[in-house]
């Protein structure tokens, strides 16, 4: 009864280096342990590679400042086997 009550995951209970699930019920607690699902990695790619704060060659404000694009890649790696694809973007 009342399972779900109370949650709390702040700590890793078994020391894998993954956040663990306590879930408490009347009189009673579970613990889940976690795992690892997806690996995500990312890549930042600066234009220019290096930054010249005297070249102010855009206008932001009415100011005259220094630019540069940021591209970011982010790539997942599901941990776990699926039958189905799912494109996030």
């Amino acid at each position: 009864q009342y399972f779900g009550q109370s949650l709390h995951g702040v700590l890793d209970i078994n020391a894998d280096g993954l956040v663990d699930l306590a879930v408490g019920a009347l009189g009673a607690a579970v613990i889940i342990w976690s795992r690892s699902v997806v690996q995500i990695k990312a890549k930042l790619t600066f234009e220019p590679e290096k930054i010249n704060l005297f070249n102010k060659d855009c206008q932001r404000g009415g100011k005259e400042v220094t630019c540069m694009s940021v591209t970011i890649c982010l790539s997942l790696e599901s941990k776990i086997k699926t039958t189905t694809r799912t494109d996030v973007a």
